[in-house]
């Protein structure tokens, strides 16, 4: 069986930026790998996007750090880099950002746009109530 292939979006511009990096964390610590090939993607405070080169697999009970070096990252400067890296190899998106782009429905419509199923509410649901 194929393993889905998850893109757990964290970090990002807002004020809460620490706090998507922990749940992002966990998130992708949580995730069986059995069932899921799980790519980290951290979004810097500046708006720079890192994604990881290849998927994260958990060694010798190591857990993910978002700002550890172990991590080998493309980084990109624009949004839509990024998500052109991340269409062709991501079956879903698990945005865990927070506050402003996180929640607003930016980040939503930019997934959409790029064709990247993703979890949680739609972009207009996102930008009335500000909520994933």
């Amino acid at each position: 069986m194929d393993r889905i292939r998850v893109a757990v979006l964290m970090g990002g511009p807002s004020s809460e930026h620490d706090v998507s990096l922990r749940g992002g964390s966990n998130v992708v610590d949580a995730l069986d790998r059995r069932r899921y090939e799980v790519r980290p993607v951290v979004v810097t405070r500046e708006g720079r996007w890192k994604v990881a080169l290849k998927p994260f697999e958990p060694k010798g009970g190591r857990r993910f750090d978002p700002l550890g070096s172990d991590v080998p990252w493309r980084e990109h400067e624009h949004a839509w880099l990024a998500l052109g890296d991340l269409a062709g190899r991501t079956d879903v998106a698990l945005p865990i950002l927070h506050g402003r782009f996180g929640e607003d429905g930016t980040l939503q419509a930019c997934l959409a746009t790029a064709g990247i199923r993703f979890a949680g509410s739609g972009v207009r649901g996102s930008a009335l109530a500000i909520d994933k």
